[in-house]
């Protein structure tokens, strides 16, 4: 990975980390396209609260992805969880409507692969994140400590 000058850092907005997680938004859409536009599927409990999850998610990965863009170390983290519970989610809606038969083996592949590639996004966004704005205050504390005129 190209190592950034932190002095960049200042003035640049982390463009990378924003568009790995428009890309985890856009993977989780066709996701959940995928899986309410079957007509096999009858609207049960379960998939109002993957609806909740759903919404609850798109929400705070897009809150993040502005955050992250202006180098804000604890949205990080918040980055890492949404990572862990996409990875989750594939056990929960996906994989029991697979089990009962409601969902096809290639779409259950495709759900898998969209869930996996949200999650690997947003890792790597946190990631970046996470290095970019580590780098970021290591160097602004430096150069608070720089005798000044």
């Amino acid at each position: 990975m190209k190592r950034t000058n932190p002095q960049i850092l200042r003035y640049q907005k982390n463009n990378l980390s924003f568009w790995l997680c428009m890309l985890a938004i856009a993977a989780d859409v066709f996701h959940f396209v995928l899986l309410y536009e079957s007509r096999v599927i009858a609207p049960d409990i379960n998939m109002g609260v993957d609806i909740i999850i759903n919404i609850f998610f798109l929400l705070v990965v897009f809150l993040a992805s502005e955050k992250s863009k202006a180098h804000i170390l604890s949205w990080s983290y918040t980055l890492f969880a949404l990572s862990a519970i996409q990875i989750l989610r594939i056990f929960y809606l996906p994989l029991m409507y697979y089990v009962s038969g409601k969902l096809s083996v290639n779409g259950f592949a495709f759900s898998i692969t969209l869930l996996i590639i949200s999650s690997v996004s947003l890792g790597v966004a946190a990631l970046i994140n996470l290095l970019r704005s580590k780098s970021l205050k290591n160097y602004l504390k430096d150069t608070e400590k720089l005798p000044k005129g």
